[in-house]
């Protein structure tokens, strides 16, 4: 079993979810993670944004960021998680 069908396991398991937020990736983790049966129930979406806009006007990723510490960087890769969750809050909330 690998790392993903373990997360996907995990997840199931104790009825958490998960959105994912991508870009150098291609959408590679969404892919993988929709070939386990069953995990629709805690998979509702994911990001693949691989242009900086994208990143910027999806995920709400500050281009300054982006022109500081260069697209492929911790800083960009934690900004896109952080844009992604709050979009998962306010859509939950609504």
């Amino acid at each position: 079993m690998d790392e993903l069908s373990t997360l996907a396991g995990y997840l199931i398991d104790r009825g958490l979810t998960i959105t994912t937020a991508e870009s150098c990736t291609g959408g590679l983790i969404a892919g993988r993670l929709v070939d386990y049966p069953g995990i629709s129930k805690v998979f509702s979406e994911g990001y693949v944004t691989y242009c900086d806009d994208a990143k910027c006007r999806l995920l709400g990723v500050d281009p300054q960021i982006i022109a500081d510490y260069g697209v492929v960087s911790h800083e960009v890769a934690q900004a896109m998680a952080v844009g992604a969750a709050k979009g998962k809050i306010q859509r939950w909330r609504s």
